[in-house]
């Protein structure tokens, strides 16, 4: 059973005017190509239709130079084109007759021009109208208006050939054409969310679009595939007329060529409706593209072993029962990934002066072929061979075709970081000039040349800037740089300065790069609470001590009174990590300030001892700490790996800490890392958790793309996610509907459980697509699911057509429904899906109050209450034990809703 094709509500008039424009179209060429083959055929012989074809090539060259491609092709100009060609139509029937020979050559010639550039011009104006996606879908219903034009017009030649001489057939034609005229002008608009035109600031010559084709891969290889098949329908078309002309009678030439374009017209409508629909969901464009060769190689076979006129017959009907419908539907597709810049330049420069000079090439060799006596079965040898190659080239355009998809994405996407480019000369000046400005521009201006590598052009007189800011930062950077310029300037601050952060963070600094342990000795009975502790700090992590002196000095180390105090002693710490400092460090990791407490963290990685391990990870459920805490972790190296797997694994940690472990043990960029995160996802219950994995997973595998992910793990992962999103879809869709179907429905518990079920949705969506980036470490899907999401229609099209080429068969049914813009209930069928909750609005509730998600269920039985349905049965408990720690005891949404529901 045939399909109905799928038309949306807002593509049925471009579709319907497209459609109208192609049948008219069509129809009004094949009447006029049956008074110019009767004409032509009658009057000249068969060896002279080379020379026609040589006429069309340079009169297509010369009307449509790539300059008219480059315009842009509205619907008014076509239009107008199409009531010009009715009125050349009318000047033929006048003055073209069997008396003048001359005007059968130009009307032959003037034929071949009327039907590429039309066409041209027509499939243009359709690719600005719809998208890739949107033409898989709708190109096969406009290409049978092509089929059922070439039909009618056949049909009406057919009938009017058998009463009035060929020549009136032309005023036929104009008529059709006259009437056709209207459609697109009247008929097709753009769509709302197109994107708005840009003319060109220049025309392009034919150098620039010969070069736009031969530098790009893809283009130059649709070029390729545009002149072989030209060159192989030459070629049949001169053995079809040819063998025609030898044994058909002149003067039952009209009527014989009337009657079988009609049939052949028929069987071509015939394989539209029946084939191009099915061959296009089923095998894709690059598929596709391979059976009209394919036919015409069984057609030359055929031809070799009966030959004559039947022979002829079914080698031009291999051809024309798919050239206007599959093969000019899946040839028009290939444009769509090109740019419209770029399908302007390319388009009319393929499609009439590479098209017409194949044509005249293939002229010039049978004219060659004919003057050295070869007959038909050579040429049809000839065409075989062509086909073949039509083959080759055919099945080299798939990986470019996806290519120009990724590009398109690429595109599309704005960069999210640029290249700090080095630094010139008047970068430097600038830099250097704002050394002198105010305290914020001072400080950005260090921070820039600090992070380049350039501290040393740092002055040190900006310690006698009046800004503590100021110089506590240049201080902080001079001792990361390891600088000893500014030595003396420090010494001078802790002789003359009167600010207590100022002079410890001198000594601090001073001690760094040029450690003097009786300098520090001079500062350690200091008035200075502050300076004393980082003297007495520093002093001990020197190492010039003997054990006596240490635990003296670590025994009267003062503790500190205040946060800067406790701050001074873990920063010495962390400059000189020893473990008799550990006691000390755990102590003040306990601070409830937050900046002392990221002082520890520094020292806790430094000090690198497993009693460290538990603070910092119970750090990675703060924001403050989290960034310090997992450097810490890291720098304690495969310790903290091992301990992080079995935190990852225990349930009972808070999730404030269990969301950000799997990112942290990314952190340590090896495969046991990755191990570790793999052998977790399928046993994490928690889908928050499990989106955590796939981003450390995914950062893994950036930094290392020979990372061994178990693919099968993979595969189960994200077979389940699609069964989940599935569901999620479904009940959606059911809260909507339910809704819209019931007002009294649409309750405050309605809002959230519809808001929470959407938002669960797209994370679902996101971790699929985490997944199949993780099992194809080759192409990158986050272009893609930021162009699905929220690019423009033409990037969601470019999007949804690259996604159904790069993942695997197996998954791409039920991704594809699950992306798609299908209705709701053909998703549901083709991602194998069920469609509806049993039990109607209430049975929604209740599958919901009974799944895993606690959220879901408790806002489900509020919202059961509110709608007077009662209790409804307790969903699976939280995999957690009730004992959460730091975990929020009241969930976000319970803010949100009223004390108790109407009807409770």
């Amino acid at each position: 059973m045939v399909a109905l094709p799928d038309i949306r509500k807002n593509e049925r008039r471009n579709v319907l005017g497209a459609f109208l424009t192609l049948f008219g179209v069509l129809s009004a060429h094949v009447i006029a190509e049956t008074a110019r083959d009767a004409l032509f055929l009658g009057r000249l012989p068969a060896e002279q239709l080379p020379w026609v074809y040589l006429a069309i090539a340079v009169a297509a060259a010369m009307v449509a130079r790539p300059r008219a491609g480059a315009r842009e092709v509205g619907r008014r100009l076509l239009g107008g084109w199409l009531l010009a060609s009715a009125a050349i139509n009318v000047a033929f029937w006048v003055f073209a007759t069997p008396d003048r020979p001359w005007t059968l050559y130009l009307l032959y010639t003037w034929s071949g021009v009327f039907g590429t550039l039309t066409l041209t011009w027509f499939w243009l104006l359709l690719g600005e109208l719809f998208t890739v996606t949107e033409a898989k879908r709708l190109y096969g219903v406009i290409g049978a208006g092509a089929v059922l034009g070439a039909v009618a017009g056949s049909g009406l030649a057919s009938q009017l050939a058998r009463h009035l001489p060929a020549e009136h057939l032309l005023l036929a034609s104009a008529a059709v054409l006259a009437l056709t005229a209207a459609v697109p002008t009247l008929v097709l608009r753009r769509p709302e969310d197109a994107p708005s035109r840009r003319p060109p600031l220049s025309l392009p010559e034919v150098r620039e679009c010969m070069r736009t084709v031969v530098h790009t891969p893809y283009i130059r290889r649709l070029a390729l595939l545009v002149i072989v098949s030209t060159l192989t329908l030459s070629v049949v078309d001169y053995v079809f007329k040819a063998t025609v002309a030898a044994e058909v009678p002149r003067e039952e030439l009209g009527a014989w060529f009337a009657s079988f374009y009609l049939g052949l017209n028929t069987l071509a409508l015939l394989a539209q409706i029946l084939l191009t629909g099915a061959v296009m969901r089923r095998l894709g464009v690059h598929r596709a593209l391979l059976l009209l060769p394919l036919l015409l190689l069984g057609g030359a076979a055929t031809f070799f072993v009966i030959g004559g006129l039947l022979g002829a017959v079914v080698l031009k009907g291999a051809d024309a029962a798919l050239r206007h419908s599959l093969h000019r539907t899946s040839t028009e597709l290939l444009f769509l990934p090109i740019s419209e810049r770029l399908r302007r330049h390319s388009k009319a420069f393929i499609d009439v002066l590479l098209q017409r000079s194949a044509q005249a090439a293939a002229s010039v060799l049978i004219l060659g072929a004919v003057a050295l006596g070869a007959g038909t079965l050579g040429l049809v040898a000839v065409a075989a061979a062509f086909a073949v190659l039509w083959l080759a080239v055919a099945m080299s355009l798939r990986p470019h075709y996806v290519e120009m998809f990724r590009a398109s994405l690429r595109g599309g996407m704005l960069a999210s970081s640029r290249d700090v480019r080095d630094f010139d000369l008047n970068s430097l000046e600038a830099l250097i000039r704002a050394l002198n400005q105010g305290d914020n521009e001072v400080v950005a201006a260090m921070e820039i040349l600090a992070r380049e590598g350039r501290t040393n052009l740092i002055p040190a007189l900006i310690l006698y800037h009046p800004s503590e800011d100021v110089v506590l930062r240049a201080l902080d950077l001079f001792a990361k740089a390891r600088t000893t310029e500014f030595v003396p300037v420090a010494d001078r601050l802790l002789a003359s300065d009167t600010r207590p952060n100022v002079r410890a963070a001198a000594l601090r600094a001073r001690h760094a790069v040029a450690p003097d342990p009786e300098r520090l000795r001079a500062f350690v009975d200091d008035p200075s609470s502050l300076l004393s502790t980082v003297a007495c700090a520093s002093l001990i992590a020197s190492g010039a001590l003997d054990d006596d002196e240490v635990r003296s000095t670590l025994a009267s180390l003062p503790r500190g009174d205040s946060a800067e105090e406790h701050v001074a002693i873990l920063t010495e710490i962390a400059l000189q990590p020893l473990p008799l400092f550990e006691p000390l460090v755990l102590e003040l990791a306990a601070s409830p300030d937050r900046h002392v407490r990221l002082a520890a963290a520094e020292a806790m990685g430094a000090i690198g001892s497993e009693a460290m391990l538990p603070p910092l990870v119970a750090m990675l459920g703060e924001n403050a700490l989290r960034l310090r805490s997992r450097a810490a972790l890291v720098r304690h190296g495969k310790g903290a790996l091992a301990y992080l797997r079995g935190a990852l694994a225990d349930e009972s940690l808070p999730d404030t800490v269990r969301l950000h472990l799997p990112r942290t043990i990314s952190r340590f960029c090896d495969q046991e890392a990755a191990d570790i995160l793999m052998e977790r996802l399928l046993e994490e219950p928690r889908s928050a958790v499990r989106f955590k994995i796939l981003r450390g997973l995914g950062r893994l595998r950036a930094d290392d793309r020979g990372l061994h992910l178990d693919r099968r793990v993979l595969r189960e992962a994200v077979s389940r996610d699609i069964d989940g999103a599935f569901a999620l879809t479904r009940w959606h869709h059911e809260l909507v509907a339910g809704a819209a179907r019931d007002p009294t429905r649409d309750t405050t518990g309605h809002e959230l459980l519809t808001a929470l079920v959407q938002d669960k949705e797209i994370q679902a969506l996101e971790r699929i697509f985490r997944l199949l980036g993780l099992m194809h470490r080759d192409e990158d899907f986050e272009p893609i699911y930021r162009s699905m999401r929220g690019g423009s229609r033409v990037l969601r099209a470019h999007a949804l057509e690259l996604l159904e080429y790069v993942i695997d068969a197996d998954l791409r049914g039920s991704v594809m429904a699950l992306v798609s813009d299908l209705p709701f209930e053909q998703r549901m069928v083709a991602g194998g899906a069920r469609a509806s909750a049993p039990g109607g609005y209430e049975g929604l509730l209740r599958e919901l109050a009974a799944g895993d998600s606690s959220t879901l269920a408790s806002i489900a039985r509020y919202h059961a209450r509110e709608l007077g349905l009662g209790e409804l049965p307790e969903g699976a408990p939280d995999p957690a034990p009730p004992d959460r720690g730091a975990r929020r005891q009241t969930p976000w949404y319970a803010a949100l809703l009223p004390k108790e529901p109407d009807h409770a």
